[in-house]
């Protein structure tokens, strides 16, 4: 309506017609399409039809102003029809756009999710649990093993400890022979010095004689210890001994060390594991939202797309069918007879306005005549008693002058109501701005307004 009404299209028609010729030398372009506006009416018949409707003087002009205002109508419905499939098709494409690119974020970050998170998602949780359990065993296995391990070095540090300790005395008394040997040795040299110079009788002779027999007996002494005569024989067992406990002892400490060692990496991922499981329900949940933001946009994303699939078909079928949506039901013909004036309705317009205005006239009159009429309106103004009332007694004369004034005053009211209609009328016809509805309306408001007074 607003497309057919508007000021191009009706200028357009104005001047194919050339309508309104006797306008345009006293009223604007705009007020020329006011015009015509006004004159154009559209009317709904039920909910499927409609009907045009032009006002004008000429009954083949209107005729065809009618037929040039439905073909504006129906090509105003194919250009809108086709500028909303268009409309529709570009705007379904944004959403898609959107949606597909709404689409691509929320599937990256699924990805990153899955791979920040891949150890504890729910479908590792029983590969997290029996990890975990292999892990505990591994965990008893190794702390048993550390407790064997450390119980070794103890017997081993004992075992050291008494090689030690013998190898020590062994040391000791090899070290006690060796120095009464040493002793004796030198003891017998010093002899041998002095034989070069004294005789076996010098008291230096036999004392030194006395101290080498003494040192012998020593010697002999300590010989006969069986620690001395094994380790004389075995080459001194106790550093083999030694030795082979201290390698020992070594590989038991790196072996305690290893085991204590591995207790931390297991605890380490007993740990991680055990996050990973307390986790699991956590980032079950974080994932099932990302997946129903996905699966929400990706249902949206389906529907615009069959939305658009939807559009483009219908924009298909209306260039294929281009004017099909209407049928003229009936052609505008040139009318038979004029639409108005409707002379029968504005004569009872005019009886009527003059009927109210004479009986206005007649109320004035008895509103403006302050004379008395009854005994209660002169109660009712003094507030004393009336005692005696007279009777008028009006002459057949007067009564008939007064008769002849009323009826005067009633004519003379119906006149004047007349003569305002036509002057009324007059107006509305030479003034075509003027809205004739309105003209009714007042006319008919005045009547209804006389009625209920």
């Amino acid at each position: 309506r607003e497309q057919v009404l508007s000021r191009p299209r009706l200028e357009e028609i104005i001047n194919r017609f050339n309508l309104y010729p006797e306008l345009r030398s006293r009223l604007t372009p705009d007020e020329i399409v006011e015009v015509m506006r006004r004159s154009i009416e559209i009317k709904t018949r039920g909910h499927r039809a409609f009907q045009i409707f032009y006002e004008g003087r000429d009954p083949r002009v209107v005729a065809e102003v009618a037929k040039a205002l439905t073909e504006q109508f129906i090509n105003a419905d194919i250009r809108y029809r086709e500028e909303q499939t268009r409309s529709t098709s570009a705007f379904f494409e944004d959403e898609l756009a959107k949606r597909e690119q709404q689409l691509r974020e929320i599937e990256a970050k699924i990805s990153e999710f899955k791979q920040r998170y891949m150890a504890e998602l729910p479908d590792n949780l029983p590969v997290s649990l029996r990890l975990l359990d292999q892990l505990q065993l591994q965990l008893q296995t190794n702390t048993e093993n550390l407790r064997s391990a450390e119980e070794r070095k103890l017997i081993l540090e004992r075992q050291l400890q008494d090689l030690r300790e013998n190898a020590q005395v062994v040391e000791d008394i090899r070290t006690e022979r060796d120095r009464i040997a040493e002793e004796l040795d030198a003891a017998r040299e010093n002899l041998k010095t002095l034989k070069r110079t004294y005789t076996d009788k010098h008291p230096d002779v036999i004392r030194m004689k006395k101290m080498i027999a003494k040192l012998e007996a020593r010697l002999a002494e300590a010989e006969k210890n069986p620690i001395v005569g094994n380790a004389s024989k075995q080459n001194d067992p106790y550093r083999q001994q030694i030795a082979e406990v201290e390698a020992q002892l070594k590989l038991a400490q790196h072996r305690i060390h290893e085991l204590r060692d591995n207790e931390v990496k297991i605890k380490q991922k007993i740990e991680e594991y055990r996050k990973r499981v307390e986790n699991a329900p956590l980032r079950d949940a974080e994932l099932t939202d990302l997946q129903r933001d996905y699966e929400e946009t990706k249902r949206h994303y389906d529907e615009l797309l069959k939305k658009k699939l939807d559009a483009e078909l219908a924009a298909k079928l209306e260039q294929r069918q281009k004017g099909e949506q209407f049928e003229l039901l009936e052609q505008a013909r040139p009318p038979q007879k004029p639409y108005r004036p409707n002379r029968p309705r504005i004569v009872l317009l005019g009886f009527a306005l003059g009927f109210a205005l004479g009986a206005a006239i007649a109320l004035l009159r008895d509103l403006l005549d302050t004379s008395f009429r009854t005994v209660e309106d002169l109660q009712l103004t003094f507030e004393i008693p009336v005692l005696a009332t007279i009777i008028e007694i009006v002459p057949e004369e007067v009564a008939r002058v007064r008769r002849r004034r009323k009826w005067i005053a009633l004519v003379a009211g119906s006149v004047v109501g007349l003569l305002a209609l036509v002057g009324i009328l007059t107006y509305f016809d030479l003034n075509p701005l003027a809205d004739r509805q309105d003209l009714l309306e007042f006319l008919s408001a005045l009547h209804l307004g006389q009625r209920r007074g």
